[in-house]
């Protein structure tokens, strides 16, 4: 049997040759044309900035309540670590979950949570008294 050389002179991407023509990659503006699409990403974009915002606002409660940078460090790492750690886990359980409610899930739980240090920081009228013992 005789093999035809590849034809090198094409200057296509494996991208453009391997997909059907109706299956092409669009642009940013046809995603954005999509309803849906525009509602997760909006979501997505509001949901990634208040999370942005609290891990800030963390770090400055924890500065207040301490003075010292080792426990903002250890409050920060503390509330980052679990991203490191779970993503694996995270990663496997949107795979065999539907998608949907496990984002409903989770997004409810970080409310929950950033509720609650809503909360405890508006109770707090002085950052040094929150975390003290009270005196006798």
């Amino acid at each position: 049997m005789c093999h035809e050389p590849a034809d090198t002179t094409k200057n296509m991407s494996t991208t453009e040759s391997s997909l059907p023509d109706d299956e092409q990659p669009g642009t940013a503006r046809d995603a954005f044309a999509n309803r849906d699409f525009r509602r997760v990403f909006w979501a997505s974009f509001a949901s990634s900035t208040g999370r942005w915002m609290q891990n800030v606002a963390l770090g400055v409660f924890a500065y207040k309540l301490s003075g010292t940078a080792s426990f903002t460090t250890l409050v920060v790492a503390a509330q980052l670590f679990p991203l490191l750690v779970l993503s694996l886990v995270g990663g496997s359980l949107a795979d065999l979950v539907d998608r949907r409610k496990l984002l409903m899930v989770t997004q409810a739980w970080q409310a929950a949570w950033a509720r609650s240090l809503a909360w405890r920081f508006s109770t707090t009228r002085s950052p040094r008294r929150c975390c003290s013992s009270p005196s006798s």
